[in-house]
């Protein structure tokens, strides 16, 4: 597109706005790249006032299906606790807006493909809301982690849903199930409760990617080892241009890393310098491929980046305090996290400042050869 845009003329409008509609329309707006600035300045929208307004008619900026869609997630959304927000293509994020783990949903004619279950706390409402939004069965369940955080509903939507003829004998009669087998081997394990029933992925895959093709689109799941755990993958959705990420990227806290399952800074860092290798901005570095992150909002490649780099500078401080000859509990007084703590920090857990600068220090001493 060259030349400047011209600005539509000042609308009357009438209704009022939900803080549900003012939200989905701000990530809309913001993330799918349909932002409509007055004076250089994003103003956001209810679906109410938005349908009023003759909006930039150029199809790639805002997609006239996209006020029918909005209007229908409303009517979907209605009296639910959790909510669906349109991320890029067929491809949206249910969760709730108060908090908790996002669960990936993509629809079509062929049917429904969810990335990660959710808690087990709203397994009922998940299963409920994935059933809402497309009268087509659910066809496959796909694991970025077996975090019981990120499986809990396994079972509920394993039972629900419908697999494929010919993907596995094992798949006919229930959802069928893909992750890596280091996740299936921790969800029959570890997780609580456990996921040995119709939740269980059938369809393990024991290499470092598997690509589906499922609703028009090539979906690439890619292991990412010994991130959070052992058990982690990355699912990118080629044609809707959305990578899910799971527990790998948050917005909300510091990455939960688990060293007893085989979780480590370095890996996630690599992990998500994945992710940034995969994504592309739009325009001025903003916009471009969505990342759904595992708990938190929806953003883009620059999300990701800041996400790294302040992991990147934290583990350089601590090997640089650690190089210094401070002990673990000389570098906790020392604050390497306490410029980031205000956004990131959980109160407890290992995303607590205290205890996420323990689990770089120890990873240290191992990469090291310290650790006696």
């Amino acid at each position: 597109m060259t030349g400047a845009r011209s600005q539509p003329a000042e609308p009357a409008l009438s209704g009022s706005c939900s803080t549900r509609d003012y939200m989905m329309i701000s990530i809309q707006f913001t993330h799918a790249a349909g932002r409509w600035l007055l004076g250089g300045i994003p103003v956001f929208l209810c679906a109410t006032a938005a349908a009023q307004i003759h909006l930039d008619p150029e199809p790639h900026i805002v997609p006239e299906v996209y006020l029918d869609t909005q209007a229908a997630l409303n009517a979907i959304n209605a009296n639910a606790t959790l909510q669906f927000f349109p991320v890029s293509g067929n491809v949206y994020l249910l969760g709730d807006p108060r908090g908790g783990t996002n669960v990936t949903v993509q629809i079509g004619d062929e049917g429904v493909l969810v990335v990660d279950s959710g808690s087990a706390e709203h397994a009922a409402e998940t299963l409920e809301m994935v059933q809402r939004i497309s009268t087509q069965p659910l066809r496959y369940l796909l694991n970025t982690t077996g975090l019981p955080a990120y499986t809990g509903a396994n079972d509920q939507l394993g039972e629900a849903g419908l697999g494929y003829e010919g993907v596995g004998a094992r798949g006919l009669g229930r959802t069928s199930g893909i992750s890596h087998e280091n996740a299936m081997i921790m969800m029959a394990s570890n997780a609580e409760p456990p996921n040995t029933g119709a939740g269980y992925p059938n369809l393990a895959f024991f290499n470092m990617h598997q690509p589906i093709f499922f609703n028009g689109e090539t979906i690439d799941i890619f292991h990412q080892p010994n991130a959070n755990t052992n058990t982690e993958a990355i699912v990118v959705f080629r044609k809707s241009d959305v990578v899910s990420a799971g527990p790998l990227f948050l917005t909300t806290t510091y990455p939960e890393i688990y060293p007893e399952e085989g979780g480590t800074i370095d890996g996630v860092i690599e992990a998500l310098n994945r992710i940034l290798d995969i994504t592309n901005t739009r325009k001025n570095q903003e916009g471009g491929t969505m990342v759904i992150s595992g708990e938190g909002r929806i953003t883009d490649e620059a999300g990701v980046a800041e996400y790294r780099d302040m992991l990147t500078i934290i583990r350089a401080r601590i090997a640089h305090y650690m190089e210094q000859g401070m002990s673990l509990d000389e570098i906790r007084a020392a604050q390497p996290t306490m410029d980031y703590d205000g956004r990131y920090a959980a109160e407890e857990g290992p995303a607590e400042p205290a205890s996420f600068v323990e689990i770089i220090y120890d990873h240290l001493l191992q990469t090291r050869g310290d650790r006696s």
